[in-house]
């Protein structure tokens, strides 16, 4: 009886102790949680109708242009962020552009040299990692740059616009699928997209392109407002309350808006030390 007892009290002290662990991991998780930003994630007929340009394309080069910019959410503040040229042939046209044409794509990436070794990032920007030869589907809006393109998600969420062609990514997708136990879900559209675009070799297949254009065809003859374009260029706005967002560089917004967003994208947030 006695060893029974030991045995349950140690039993009972463990689990107070799990209990202690798990209510300090919360307290400490809770600051990060609480400055959770929303990620722009559309289906493919909201992407296609926002849309300029939308193709699948190969990937030529990759450079830097020369413009750095700085994001404003709390977790990546001190981080350095730079766009780099994609220049991509179109192998595909679906909207606004033809076959073999060269298009200029601006993508976001972290400015190494500027950005300090201990810099850290908790709810980074959605950022794609090109490289030369790569096949992406891409949908695109043009920039305050002449003749560049950057994705219709940008700055914050590049990889919500522009899909890597690869159907590894999608084996636990495919699996499930076959064995009939996926769940749908509202982003199955545009996995279907990416996998009808090209086979298991990796090869483009023009057929899936075709079906798109079909599918979609309301949404490719719409074409955004004239004036919608994607800024480079960032910096940090603070309203008369406290409340910081990002607005394009130059711009003085005419109210202090307090939204989940301003009208450009970017997440409006109450700096540390300032919550109510």
């Amino acid at each position: 009886m006695r060893y029974g007892k030991r045995i349950e009290t140690k039993v009972m002290r463990l689990t107070v102790h799990a209990i202690l662990l798990s209510v300090v991991g919360l307290f400490a998780f809770y600051p990060l949680s609480s400055l959770a930003r929303g990620v722009y994630c559309y289906d493919t007929k909201t992407l296609m109708a926002k849309s300029v340009l939308a193709f699948v394309g190969r990937v030529n080069s990759i450079k830097p242009t020369g413009i750095g910019t700085s994001l404003s959410y709390p977790t990546i503040r001190g981080v350095a962020f730079t766009w780099l040229d994609m220049e991509t042939q179109v192998l595909e046209p679906i909207k606004g552009v033809r076959k073999g044409q060269i298009i200029q794509t601006a993508v976001l990436s972290i400015d190494r040299e500027k950005t300090p070794t201990h810099a850290h990032m908790v709810n980074r920007p959605g950022m794609i990692r090109p490289s030369t030869n790569s096949l992406y589907l891409l949908y695109l809006l043009p920039t305050t740059v002449t003749g560049v393109y950057a994705a219709v998600t940008a700055p914050y969420d590049d990889d919500q616009s522009i899909f890597i062609l690869e159907r590894a990514q999608f084996s636990e997708y495919l699996r499930r699928k076959r064995q009939g136990t996926h769940i749908p879900g509202p982003r199955d559209d545009r996995i279907e997209a990416i996998l009808s675009l090209v086979d298991e070799q990796g090869n483009v297949q023009p057929d899936g392109a075709e079906h798109l254009r079909k599918t979609y065809q309301n949404e490719i003859n719409t074409l955004p407002l004239t004036n919608t374009v994607i800024h480079l260029q960032w910096e940090t706005f603070t309203s008369s309350t406290g409340w910081q967002s990002d607005v394009p560089k130059g711009y003085t917004p005419s109210t202090n808006s307090t939204e989940s967003r301003t009208p450009f994208g970017g997440p409006v947030t109450m700096p540390a030390g300032r919550e109510k």
